[in-house]
Order: structure tokens, then C-alpha cells, then sequence
């Protein structure tokens, strides 16, 4: 199921009209969140305003208070969870003032995911936003034949995946490539950190190179956090006990922002 609002107006079958000349789609110019709850419970709200109110701002586009969504997410959200399920919402906004808010149920994920690197020069700044540009991620995954791909930058040291932030753990140490303008600043990614630090695992946002490391993670919204099987045709090392740990320690920290189940 899915419950679509475009414009403030209900969509039942999810279908709208779109003027041939906006720019969301001749020029992908858009930019999106994805948030979603437990409990039935919107996680991480003010944060997800923050990062959208940023990528509109970078992109030249009128800055939108996040409640000014929030009739509109509550009502798309409100059936899915209605019917037993916990949901993602999407809000999509483009410089015309196209506005799409979809809700589903979150989907299922699997237990890991396997992954290719590839080289990028991110543009400055646009790493650190949620923009539609992306089909140049989906053209990277399609030639990797993969789940994930992530984007190294020409010194060798990990970015991020084309939908994911990346996670490992080298000595103990829970790493994460630092937000540095070049990746999107995870709202999940910011979580786990603030779980690893409630369960006293020590982290690190230094430059990370995917080398002698005894854990590898993808992670985001939906993904929370999920081991890395394979990259590049060989083993990777998946999942281990600091991850186990920091997983453990997320889902404690949902319960204290969302309640429990």
C-alpha cells in the first residue's frame, strides 16, 4: 500500500499532473528527505527539517519550514500505520513548488548487502545534500552488477555509498568517513554514533580507507545498520560484535526518542 499527497491534495491512485517543463524532471533539479518511524512514531523530525532546509538553501530554492509539512506527512503516514505497519515517508520538493509527499510501509531488508567501489570527485558541497540527481548512482550499481556501491575519492579513502553512509570497525574503534561537505550527514549515521557513544564504543570520523578492518557496514534510514558481505568480488567483513553492540544500542535509543514497543 501507499498513500500519496501532491500539493496538499490526496492522490489515491498515486498519479499526478506534471507541466512537461519542470525542471524536477527535465533537469532532476529536486530535493527530498526520507524519515521513517517506530512505534508509529516520526524518528529524528527537527533533523530531517535541518537537512532539508540545507538542501534547499544550496540548490538557490525558497527555504520551507519543515511544519509546514507536517499536516501532510501526518495524514500520509497516518493509514500505513493504521494498517499494523511501520512507514517511510518521502517528501519531494522542486524551485516550481511541486511538493509529493508518498508514505508506504518500510520495506523488508536483507541480512546483507554486497558492494563495489568506484572513484568520485564530488562537486563541492552538493555531497551534503539530498538532491533527485541521481542517475548516475543508479549507472554505478547497474555496472557493478551489485547491491551498493561506494564512492571512494581519488586519494583511495571512503566516501559514502550511491544511498548509504559507510560504517566500519578497525581495533575496536566504530569509523565513519567525516562529514566533511563531500557525504550526506546521515540522519541515521548521526544516530548510530550517538548509540555507539551511549554503549561507550569509541568512534572515529577520520578519512577511512576500506583496508585491515574487522567490520563493514552500510547505513541509513531504512537500512539502519547492515554488513557489507562482499566488495569488489571478494569477502568483506561483515558483521561482528562492535556492530552487534552499536545495533543493539540503536534500537535502545529508539525506545528512549520513540518509546517502546
Amino acid at each position: 500500500m501507499r498513500s500519496v499527497i501532491v500539493n496538499g491534495v490526496d492522490s489515491p491512485d498515486g498519479k499526478a499532473i506534471i507541466d512537461v517543463d519542470e525542471v524536477g524532471v527535465t533537469r532532476g533539479l529536486a530535493v527530498f528527505e526520507t524519515l521513517r518511524t517506530y512505534r508509529g512514531i516520526p524518528f529524528r523530525v527537527e533533523e530531517h527539517a535541518a537537512r532539508l532546509t540545507a538542501s534547499l538553501e544550496f540548490f538557490g530554492m525558497s527555504p520551507v519550514a519543515f511544519p509546514v509539512f507536517s499536516e501532510e506527512v501526518a495524514r500520509a503516514l497516518a493509514p500505513v500505520c493504521a494498517a499494523g505497519h511501520e512507514a517511510m515517508v518521502r517528501i519531494t520538493i522542486t524551485p516550481s513548488g511541486l511538493r509529493l509527499v508518498r508514505a508506504a510501509p518500510v520495506p523488508p531488508q536483507p541480512g546483507r548487502l554486497r558492494a563495489a567501489t568506484a572513484t568520485w570527485q564530488v562537486p563541492p558541497g552538493v555531497g551534503a545534500t539530498k538532491h533527485c540527481s541521481r542517475a548516475f548512482s543508479y549507472a554505478a550499481r547497474a555496472r557493478a552488477r551489485t547491491d551498493e556501491v561506494i564512492w571512494v575519492d581519488p586519494d583511495g579513502f571512503a566516501l559514502e555509498g550511491t544511498r548509504s553512509n559507510v560504517f566500519a570497525v578497525r581495533e575496536g574503534v566504530l569509523c565513519t568517513p567525516p562529514a566533511d561537505g563531500r557525504i550526506l550527514n546521515g540522519i541515521t549515521r548521526g544516530a548510530l554514533l550517538d548509540a555507539a557513544e551511549l554503549a561507550g564504543i569509541p568512534t572515529s570520523e577520520d578519512p577511512l580507507r576500506l583496508e585491515s578492518l574487522d567490520e563493514l557496514y552500510f547505513s541509513s534510514t531504512l537500512k539502519e545498520l547492515i554488513p557489507i558481505s562482499e566488495l569488489d568480488d571478494a569477502p568483506a567483513a561483515g558483521q561482528g560484535p562492535v556492530g552487534k553492540a552499536v545495533a543493539e544500542a540503536f534500537a535502545e535509543l529508539v525506545d528512549m526518542e520513540c518509546g517502546p514497543y
